[in-house]
């Protein structure tokens, strides 16, 4: 007879359970359908999406051959070594990082903002429903308690286990460190530094070797046009002796004859060597006679 009635206790409490989670679903399904605040919270859900990160603590394990190669590690340089190994990955991990912070406290902020629940005013105008308003503002809170999304991966952690065992496996030495997501920020940022520095230092010597060859250039220009006007000095000189000669018994001399300089007009715009050479034509034309030839030259010299 207990027994019996045990049974119809133990039934009795899933029915009411039962039929409790089916008005409670029912209730939950009217509220659903006619709340502004769940609509809400459906948008701002559909409106953030976090990175999904599985591996939140970098693991590693190195074995040295010696107890004096274990004692000398540098923890800090090992781990940075590391980190550069597989810059891009880490950069890319660290960034999503700091993305799920940062959208997940805009997401919070507007969480809040919506937390407008239907006041009696708005609940008296919907028709129809099968329900208390108290039930509907509780089914209400509900919906806006566990609905908020969960706070998505916002830490990493770098952890090492640095070990040796002796040949004979008897003794088993290690040591033990651990970096927080901060100090995994500062590394990265280190190697980044460090490679900008490189390739400063690689630009500045590239513009030097770039200003030396310029400079090596100009001044393989500038010996050109020594050798050039060092000619034409050779063949001005060569034609003045064959002039001097030639005109030798002529009743005038240079130092009879006056010249007037500014009427023999050269642009002053060209270069030495275009002026000599201008000069000399018109000499060799007869535009001007060899005393105003020479004085003009004496003056471009």
């Amino acid at each position: 007879m207990d027994t019996f009635i045990g049974f119809l206790a133990v039934a009795t409490i899933i029915t009411i359970i039962v039929v409790v989670n089916v008005v409670n679903k029912k209730n939950m399904d009217i509220v659903k359908g006619k709340s502004r605040l769940y609509r809400e919270i459906n948008l701002l859900n559909a409106k953030f999406k976090f990175h999904n990160i599985s591996n939140t603590i970098l693991k590693f394990n190195p074995t040295f051959k010696s107890k004096r190669s274990l004692e000398n590690l540098d923890m800090y340089k090992y781990a940075m070594e590391q980190i550069a190994n597989n810059q891009a990955y880490y950069a890319s991990l660290f960034k999503k990082v700091d993305e799920n912070v940062r959208n997940y406290n805009e997401y919070l902020n507007e969480y809040k903002e919506i937390k407008r629940f239907t006041t009696e005013e708005e609940f008296l105008k919907f028709e129809g429903l099968k329900i208390k308003y108290k039930t509907f503002i509780k089914c209400e809170e509900k919906l806006y308690n566990s609905l908020k999304q969960k706070q998505p991966i916002s830490d990493i952690t770098f952890k090492c286990h640095a070990t040796y065992t002796s040949p004979s496996g008897k003794n088993h030495y290690w040591r033990d460190s651990t970096y927080n997501y901060a100090q995994l920020k500062r590394i990265l940022r280190e190697i980044e530094e460090q490679q900008e520095i490189k390739i400063a230092e690689i630009r500045r010597k590239e513009q030097l070797a770039e200003e030396k060859r310029v400079k090596e250039k100009r001044l393989r220009e500038l010996d050109k046009l020594e050798l050039k006007l060092a000619e034409r000095e050779r063949e001005i000189n060569a034609k003045e002796r064959e002039f001097i000669e030639a005109t030798k018994e002529h009743i005038y001399t240079a130092s009879k004859v006056e010249v007037n300089n500014q009427d023999i007009e050269i642009d002053e715009h060209l270069s030495l060597s275009q002026k000599l050479k201008l000069l000399k034509e018109k000499y060799d034309n007869g535009q001007i006679t060899y005393e105003e030839y020479q004085s003009k030259r004496k003056e471009l010299m």
